[in-house]
């Protein structure tokens, strides 16, 4: 979060009369975003190569954000390009 060391969540919380509490995505959603930030890179999952349920399940709990700043750090330009001489692996999107 990039304010959190600036900004007041309690003044900024009572400033507001209505809250919208939004969840977590659930399991189906993850597949479906990591499939998506994916196919933003031009890139095109072939689940016998790249296990997308693999990375739905230990994405658990983490905001739709998180995971689109995942393929963002992992895809980069150079990334996409190497694709066809080392594929990619679930591995490569799991912090170190």
């Amino acid at each position: 979060r990039p304010f959190d060391d600036t900004v007041n969540t309690k003044e900024l919380m009572a400033a507001f009369d209505e809250k919208v509490w939004v969840s977590y995505p659930e399991y189906g959603s993850r597949v479906v975003l990591w499939q998506k930030f994916m196919e933003e890179h031009k890139l095109q999952v072939d689940p016998t190569k790249l296990n997308i349920s693999t990375l739905a399940r230990i994405s658990d709990g983490y905001p739709a954000g998180s995971i689109k700043q995942t393929v963002d750090r992992v895809l980069t330009e150079r990334r996409v390009q190497q694709l066809k001489v080392r594929p990619l692996k679930v591995q490569e999107f799991i912090g170190p």
